[in-house]
Parts: C-alpha cells; sequence; structure tokens
C-alpha cells in the first residue's frame, strides 16, 4: 500500500512537471525582403506616429565611480520640447534634463544647481560626452529617426552588410 502510494505521487508530480514543461516555439520565419523606398515609408510612418510621446526608461551605466540605476520618464513633443526626469531606486529625483525651443536646463537637486545652456547639445555634451542633435537623442530613446533625416537616406551594400546614410 506503501509503494502503491508513492508511486501514485510519482506519477503525478511526473505529469504535473512534464505538462508545465514550455512548449518549442516552432522555426522562425525570415521577414520578407523590401525595397529601400517601402523601408523610408515605414521609418517616416514611425516618425510621425512618434511626434509626441511618454516613456519610461530604465538606465544603467559606468562611472568612474562606479555602476549606476535609474529609472526614468519622458515626455517629448518633437521638435520643440523635451523633458527627461531620473529617479533613484528609491524614486527620489536625481536629475530633471528640460529642453524646450532654444532654451535647455539640467536640475540636480542633491547638488542644488540649475545647468543652464542656448542649446541642449552643450549640456549632453557636457554630461554625457556625446555630441548629438536634441532631435536625434529624443528620436533614438524609442528607435525612431526624425522625418527631415529621412529625405535624404540612401542605403547601400557594403562588404560588412548594409549602411544608411542621409
Amino acid at each position: 500500500m506503501k509503494y502503491r502510494s508513492v508511486a501514485f505521487c510519482f506519477a503525478a508530480m511526473v505529469l504535473v512537471l512534464g505538462l508545465s514543461c514550455a512548449k518549442h516555439p516552432g522555426p522562425i520565419e525570415k521577414p520578407e525582403s523590401i525595397s529601400t523606398e517601402e523601408l523610408v515609408t515605414r521609418l517616416k510612418a514611425r516618425s510621425s506616429f512618434f511626434q509626441a510621446y511618454q516613456a519610461k526608461l530604465q538606465i544603467t551605466g559606468q562611472s568612474p565611480k562606479g555602476s549606476f540605476r535609474f529609472q526614468a520618464a519622458i515626455a517629448a513633443k518633437h521638435p520643440d520640447a523635451f523633458r527627461l526626469e531620473a529617479f533613484t531606486n528609491w524614486g527620489q529625483t536625481a536629475g530633471v534634463f528640460l529642453f524646450y525651443n532654444n532654451d535647455s536646463r539640467l536640475w540636480i537637486p542633491s547638488e542644488k544647481v540649475v545647468y543652464r545652456a542656448s542649446h541642449a547639445e552643450v549640456l549632453v555634451r557636457h554630461f554625457l560626452g556625446l555630441s548629438v542633435p536634441m532631435e536625434i537623442l529624443s528620436s533614438s530613446l524609442i528607435g525612431s529617426v526624425p522625418e527631415d533625416q529621412l529625405s535624404a537616406l540612401q542605403v547601400h551594400r557594403e562588404h560588412y552588410g548594409w549602411s544608411a546614410t542621409s
């Protein structure tokens, strides 16, 4: 009787574990080939769709002092307005970056200071070490390309793969 109950429990456990295993997803299909014109059309549609957006991000990075991690909230309306607010793991504001027309500001509460510049690129270069125009930075955070750069987009086949220039 004892062996019968142990065998029943073992069979039930094997059955439950077997049914809870993930199924094989099957073969992955290669996406269809599209022309350069179709690619540009799709990218323009994506860019026009994201003229105004809000997003939540998780930012991680390395600095000479060590690694850091922030939660961030973004509100953007291309090409005139952009706001990025970064929070610590405890929900405190670590910094607020504002860009509106030709005025940009970075407020860092822990330092009790506001940095100002007439162009957002100046603040981005100073604090991130990147010389990136604000519209490109804002678009790249959502995986998009500014519409004005798509009008002259050219896609070329190179020996290492594909290359796109505008």
